[in-house]
């Protein structure tokens, strides 16, 4: 997958939805009982609840958070971008990404994220 197609679908989403700016959540991320989790220093907290109390606040939520697991996510409004392993934000600028778009899912292919594309310059 070309990660380069995320830009055009992102912008394109923006449009489309009416939804604009990101939300991000930069804080220590583990997997836990197969559950994608963060840490804000005292507790731990499952990045589901997180996704659904800011999903359709922003165009995108940005998750900077391990995920050694690499469990799904999904959102009903927002975009939502995240790492797929043990990283860093160096690892993450140069592809350690993975992007959940809502109606559709992950973009793991070029076929599916032209096809997100369409979909939103359609709209």
């Amino acid at each position: 997958m070309r990660r380069k197609l995320y830009v055009p679908v992102i912008r394109a989403f923006q449009r489309s939805s009416g939804l604009s700016g990101y939300i991000v959540l930069h804080a220590h991320g583990d997997t836990i009982d197969g559950e994608y989790r963060y840490q804000d220093g005292k507790r731990r907290h499952l990045m589901q609840n997180w996704i659904n109390r800011n999903d359709g606040r922003a165009s995108a939520l940005l998750i900077i958070s391990c995920n050694p697991e690499n469990p799904d996510i999904y959102s009903h409004t927002s975009l939502v971008l995240h790492p797929h392993k043990e990283t860093s934000l160096a690892e993450m600028y140069h592809g350690g990404i993975r992007m959940f778009v809502p109606g559709i899912g992950y973009l793991n292919d070029n076929r599916r994220a032209r096809r997100a594309l369409a979909m939103f310059q359609g709209s």
